[in-house]
């Protein structure tokens, strides 16, 4: 997309959106947010909108692109922070990117470590194949969260609630998942005794 005309154009100049993955059927749309958190311009993405339109893209799921593990967790930290907040509270305010259910964007780094988990979008038996290692990697006890399809709304829903310290709680994760979770539990966003169970 940087090398293309779309990109200087007026429809894509202030969007952070950069290009597409197709698979299958569905599209995945890749926004870069370089390093750390970063206020969209609604102007700007509301033209990608509607260039995207224009290609017979249909906008299916965002995969967030961000230079370091610390950008990612600068989003999920801001994301908790606006779940937190009454829907009502945030109406009126200028906000910057947030993770919500409607768009429970995925996020990555720009280092290389996620690589492997790109080269399987395409694969049909995909989701199966997550499910399966979920229900392997699942605790015997407690309760246990996935980050394997690479989103983290479901850590962020329990990390809401402000969860008992004492209950048992599992997180699978990739490898490339584990710098963003180890700058979490460093800020006290993520509880110390949580368990991780990596999967490569």
């Amino acid at each position: 997309m940087e090398k293309k005309d779309a990109r200087s154009s007026d429809s894509l100049k202030y969007s952070r959106f950069v290009g597409k993955i197709s698979r299958g059927k569905q599209v995945s749309l890749i926004y870069h947010f370089g390093d750390g958190n970063q206020r969209l311009n609604p102007n700007g993405e509301r033209n990608a909108s509607v260039w995207l339109r224009k290609q017979d893209t249909i906008a299916c799921e965002k995969v967030i692109l961000t230079e370091t593990a610390k950008g990612i967790a600068d989003i999920l930290e801001y994301s908790l922070w606006a779940l937190r907040k009454d829907s009502r509270a945030l109406r009126h305010m200028k906000l910057n990117f947030h993770i919500t259910w409607e768009d429970n964007a995925i996020l990555l780094p720009l280092d290389g470590s996620a690589q492997a988990f790109v080269q399987h979008f395409d694969r049909k038996d995909w989701r199966t194949s997550i499910a399966q290692m979920e229900e392997q990697e699942k605790a015997t006890a407690g309760i246990t969260l996935s980050l394997l399809q690479g989103q983290w709304m479901e850590l962020l829903e329990y990390l809401e609630r402000e969860p008992d310290p004492k209950y048992p709680v599992r997180i699978i994760a990739w490898d490339f998942q584990q710098p963003v979770l180890r700058v979490l539990r460093q800020r006290g966003v993520l509880l110390a005794k949580a368990q991780v169970g990596v999967c490569r």
